[in-house]
């Protein structure tokens, strides 16, 4: 920290980026690998904001780490990965509470599914990637740029009144449980009740499926309802 500040004379912003991942259940875990991840993707943050703290107190400087969507949301067999991003957003928190009477903000910033060199291997499968962008609302997984972009708003002046804020950079996909869910058997019944007049065609009943689906592109073009004759007095 001392050497960058003695080469560029003073430090606007800091970024906690280091992490690494062991997958594994919890009541395995070895006690050593836990005590690793934390040290890396949590302790890291907390030293490095400390070693950074005169420089971007003399600044006003800002702090970003990097946590993930597991952070917020239950994600099983990644061993303590999740609870070390938990710890690092509410890390973030309290800095944010304790830096912030000296001009410096903390936040956070949860990426979702991103293809980096530690998920390399899981994106070489072709169809498993091709499954996993079709969770995103919005068609793709992210790239580093995607999250880049997000880290250096910010650390700029227009994020200056953004404090102790996690902010979720996933294209929607934490939020798309219930667009996931399986039609229920219930509901398969009740549409093969559905007398012939009000039960929708093959075709449209088609396009419905695949409009809940989770999909890339876009959106399946649907035939028009066919309209029903009505029977008017005589006149």
């Amino acid at each position: 920290m001392a050497a960058a500040v003695d080469r560029f004379g003073g430090l606007d912003g800091l970024v906690s980026n280091a992490g690494i991942n062991r997958p594994g259940r919890l009541v395995d875990y070895a006690v050593d690998d836990w005590d690793r991840m934390f040290a890396v993707n949590t302790r890291a943050t907390w030293l490095l904001a400390k070693a950074a703290y005169p420089a971007l107190k003399a600044s006003r400087g800002a702090i970003v780490a990097v946590a993930s969507m597991s952070g917020s949301n239950a994600h099983a067999n990644l061993g303590p990965y999740g609870p070390s991003k938990a710890a690092v957003i509410m890390l973030a928190k309290v800095l944010a509470q304790e830096l912030g009477p000296d001009g410096i903000r903390v936040n956070t910033v949860s990426p979702g599914m991103v293809q980096t060199g530690m998920t390399a291997a899981v994106y070489a499968d072709q169809q498993v990637a091709a499954e996993r962008a079709a969770l995103v609302p919005l068609g793709r997984v992210a790239g580093p740029e995607d999250m880049a972009d997000v880290i250096a708003f910010l650390l700029g002046p227009d994020a200056r009144y953004i404090n102790g804020h996690d902010l979720v950079v996933d294209g929607g996909v934490a939020g798309n449980y219930l667009g996931r869910l399986p039609d229920s058997r219930a509901s398969r019944e009740a549409e093969a009740r559905l007398s012939p007049s009000r039960r929708p065609s093959s075709a449209r009943a088609r396009c419905g499926a695949a409009a809940r689906r989770p999909r890339m592109g876009p959106a399946p073009r649907c035939p028009p309802p066919t309209a029903r004759p009505t029977s008017h007095p005589a006149t």
